[in-house]
């Protein structure tokens, strides 16, 4: 009996999909560097290179609940920022950072065939996710479209 081979169950267009390549992480960089993590400001992530504000560390110690499943609407965020930027809550999509955001937009707003412009040096999800929804990154390296930068 020849093994089951899970790729066969892959959508067509999915086959060929070019590896999504992270970021270093800040403890394997330090290592690689020879430097103290503290001592290192990363670029390449879209992250804070100053930690989260006083207020926030406090508000995260002083909450209990989280052995419990959060709100899935994030209401009180939503409701939260709302008031602060000054629009409907309705309008507001609290995403769990950038890749997820870009994950949303794709899946929204690319069609099969259509095609991105990304420039390296850039955020590897942008032609990842263009992939996904069978939209062309283009040629070259990685699948990347851009008239300037090949």
């Amino acid at each position: 009996m020849a093994p089951f081979d899970v790729r066969s169950l892959l959508r067509e267009e999915l086959a060929d999909l070019h590896e999504y390549t992270p970021i270093l992480p800040f403890e394997v960089l330090s290592k690689r560097l020879g430097m103290p993590a503290d001592r290192i400001v990363k670029l390449d992530a879209n992250e804070n290179p100053y930690g989260p504000a006083p207020a926030v560390m406090e508000a995260l110690a002083e909450y209990n609940f989280y052995h419990i499943y959060p709100d899935p609407q994030q209401t009180e965020l939503r409701e939260a920022l709302a008031g602060y930027v000054g629009v409907p809550a309705e309008q507001i999509l609290p995403t769990h950072g950038a890749d997820e955001m870009l994950d949303y937009l794709g899946r929204l707003f690319l069609r099969p065939g259509d095609a991105i412009i990304d420039c390296p040096p850039t955020f590897g999800m942008y032609s990842f996710d263009a992939q996904l929804e069978g939209a062309r990154g283009g040629g070259g390296a990685n699948g990347r479209i851009c008239s300037r930068c090949g």
